[in-house]
């Protein structure tokens, strides 16, 4: 809200926003932004496939929390103008053309006046490839892989084996000490029936 607030003052007139989502902090916010007198209008819960959203240029996303967003995948594969913080969850989508990035007020008010200003370009098939299921899953294993080089050397390979001898060796121990040191089970239940007959008495 801060942001946009900026944008009014700069440029002498406020940008009405359609705010999607729900939460906890739902009410907080409508509070806040009906006290700062800003015109957005809280839209509640809506699928991503709704029609409703095909209407939109611009879609603004300031969280700095999210890990490769779908709304905001979801966004760009629409051919939106996306405004993002540039922080480093949002890396991702960087290369995009339609994505713009901002680091303060500033340059969030100069990224939100192009957007409404100027159609955001065609991405191309690379762009589209980069944002489909096969890309993510090729992303998903290359950071899985493991190289050659990074597997363990022989002499790793040997101490792990020695070490794993003398793990085994005491959790071996420990469990046949815990199995002889423990009631056996008739005497189990006798005392977890008289501390149930304590508790009812007290």
């Amino acid at each position: 809200m801060s942001l946009l607030e900026a944008h009014a003052r700069k440029h002498g007139q406020q940008v009405p926003v359609d705010v999607y989502g729900v939460g906890p902090d739902l009410h907080a916010i409508q509070a806040e932004a009906a006290s700062r007198g800003m015109p957005l209008v809280f839209k509640g819960q809506e699928d991503h496939c709704s029609a409703a959203l095909q209407q939109y240029k611009v879609f603004i996303n300031c969280c700095k929390k999210d890990v490769l967003a779908t709304a905001t995948a979801e966004a760009v594969a629409m051919n939106k103008w996306v405004i993002l913080p540039d922080c480093s969850c949002n890396q991702f989508f960087k290369p995009f053309p339609t994505v713009l990035l901002f680091s303060n007020a500033a340059e969030f008010s100069e990224r939100l006046q192009q957007a409404l200003q100027q159609d955001p370009p065609p991405l191309t098939k690379e762009h589209l490839q980069e944002l489909s299921w096969e890309a993510a899953t090729d992303r998903l294993l290359a950071a899985a892989s493991i190289s050659s080089n990074e597997w363990p050397c022989a002499a790793s390979k040997v101490l792990d084996d020695c070490l794993w001898v003398p793990y085994r060796f005491f959790a071996l121990l420990f469990t046949g000490a815990r199995d002889m040191l423990a009631p056996p089970a008739k005497l189990k239940t006798e005392l977890h029936v008289k501390m149930l007959e304590s508790e009812v008495t007290s």
